[in-house]
């Protein structure tokens, strides 16, 4: 029978904002909850751990001359692992080639604000301890799980813990040159004869992951990405669609090709 974990809402900090980084405010997070359920919870679990995924965007896009689009985006995604059982057999356990997926990736604030990111993380982890804890006993409860699956190995292994920080680049910022760039270059594509759809576009990103585990990892590490596309569409007299597309990508604005090679490309 599942215990309600109404302790771990109890527990969480009530104080003001915290400057502390996201790692921080993870680790913290992560020693708490898997205290808590180690002691109430039945099942316990016998790891625990965090992921976040964070992302930073601005997409632009441009036909006939003129901006079509232009959005920026920043979104924090966090994805988190309960292992109930042993690492012999645990909730991950694979039954009939059925692998279990137990979360979703939950969106949590993109500021560093330790009770509201704490707070996310407890319902998430409530949730997601449920959904493990509930295979589990699916799994031990039936009889004919070790002639479903032939293989013995254990659903876990343990290994060493990993330390490593690196803050990728700051994102490229697109200046008011490349939105001008990007409205000529769609002009051009526009203007051309045969013609009848085109549009050309430019997407900026910056990925940042951060992950900590009851193992000790404690992990941040990241990259930024540009890609710059062009696309056009038309008819050949006998009616036949035709179509053309051109993509450029770099790690960041500076890495894309210089202006009178993409000139080239439109044209």
């Amino acid at each position: 029978m599942l215990r309600i974990l109404a302790a771990l809402l109890v527990c969480l900090p009530l104080a003001a904002a915290s400057p502390a980084s996201l790692l921080d405010i993870l680790s913290s997070e992560l020693q708490r909850n898997f205290t808590i359920l180690k002691e109430k919870a039945d099942p316990p679990p016998y790891y625990l751990s965090y992921t976040v995924t964070e992302e930073e965007n601005q997409v632009i896009s441009a036909n006939l001359g003129a901006i079509a689009n232009q959005n920026k985006s920043h979104l924090r995604y966090l994805d988190i692992t309960i292992r109930v059982g042993s690492p012999k057999l645990d909730n991950y356990h694979v039954i009939k080639g059925q692998r279990a997926r137990f979360t979703s990736g939950s969106v949590i604030p993109v500021d560093d604000v330790a009770p509201a990111i704490d707070r996310r993380i407890w319902i998430e982890t409530d949730r997601t301890y449920r959904l493990a804890a509930r295979r589990l006993i699916e799994i031990t409860s039936n009889q004919q799980v070790k002639v479903q699956n032939g293989d013995d190995s254990a659903d876990f292994s343990s290994e060493p813990s990993a330390a490593d920080q690196q803050v990728p680049p700051p994102i490229s910022q697109v200046t008011e040159e490349w939105i001008n760039r990007l409205r000529k270059w769609s002009g051009l594509l526009g203007d051309t004869p045969g013609v009848l759809n085109s549009g050309v576009g430019l997407a900026v990103q910056r990925e940042t992951k951060y992950m900590v585990s009851t193992e000790g990892t404690r992990l941040m590490h990241g990259r930024t990405f540009v890609n710059f596309s062009i696309s056009a569409r038309g008819k050949a007299p006998d009616g036949m669609d035709l179509s053309a597309v051109a993509d450029f990508q770099g790690a960041d604005l500076s890495g894309l090709p210089k202006p009178d090679v993409i000139d080239a490309a439109v044209h």
